[in-house]
């Protein structure tokens, strides 16, 4: 993830996400569907942001969902830094993992 959206290539980061995938923002507006996410992350590429994340706790809810919860760093091409934490919940989708809902308290 980290490099794609640097390079401006949100391709890899919508494709970890489910179809019907929720993106809960800090603003607490939702992004909801990958038509909808698209353009959200097309903006973000857009910006050569660098993102670090460091999951901190994981938990297997079920056998096809898990919980995450971390933070990231964000930091811009001028050297701005911004921290937020994140939340994000998986589910398994035709076997592979696939972001379902994500809670996103960056201010990018």
């Amino acid at each position: 993830m980290r490099v794609t959206l640097k390079n401006g290539d949100p391709t890899y980061v919508l494709n970890m996400h489910a179809h019907d995938a929720i993106l809960f923002k800090q603003s607490g507006k939702e992004v909801v569907g990958i038509a909808a996410l698209k353009p959200f992350y097309e903006e973000i590429a857009s910006l050569s942001i660098d993102i670090k994340s460091m999951p901190t706790s994981v938990e297997l809810l079920t056998e096809d969902m898990v919980y995450e919860v971390g933070t990231f760093t964000s930091t811009s091409k001028t050297g701005r830094q911004n921290s937020a934490k994140y939340i994000n919940i998986w589910r398994k989708v035709d076997g592979d993992w696939k972001i379902y809902k994500a809670i996103d308290q960056a201010k990018l």
